[in-house]
């Protein structure tokens, strides 16, 4: 599968500038997560919410994610920084990961650094709760990032 560009919803996009501009997320955030993401908005798609298919991880959204190399599952919600909990699963857009897979389309493979090393995950499902059950599944379909 070809290399496919991160997309991100007008609306998400609106929200995260206003994140970035917000001068207490360098007290939860450092200057390299707000870089990161700061580069993933200039290097994503921007679309009307309505045209981004639920193929597409965004705020809020739920994520089951597998790791290439141990073959573990992980589950978490996308959220801004003041929302992150990780120990109920609800992971910042700030932290390596989760800016590693936003805007990210289903089945996509993403290699992320984190603490730990590098890692590459597959974006196994995606589910948008605050939607009338719409569920994206599907088989794995594999891309570059």
């Amino acid at each position: 599968m070809p290399h496919r560009k991160p997309i991100i919803t007008k609306h998400d996009q609106t929200e995260l500038l206003q994140l970035i501009e917000d001068e207490s997320v360098a007290v939860i955030a450092d200057h390299r997560s707000v870089d990161t993401l700061k580069s993933r908005l200039r290097s994503a798609i921007c679309l009307p919410d309505e045209r981004v298919p639920d193929t597409v991880i965004r705020l809020g959204c739920h994520v089951t994610l597998s790791d290439v190399t141990t073959g573990n599952i992980d589950m978490f919600t996308l959220v801004d920084p003041a929302q992150a909990d990780i120990a109920r699963g609800k992971l910042s857009v700030l932290s390596p990961l989760g800016t590693a897979i936003l805007g990210r389309h289903l089945g996509q493979q993403v290699r992320v650094m984190i603490p730990s090393g590098g890692r590459t995950i597959t974006i196994e499902a995606i589910e948008y709760r605050c939607q009338q059950s719409a569920t994206a599944t599907g088989a794995n379909t594999v891309a570059s990032v």
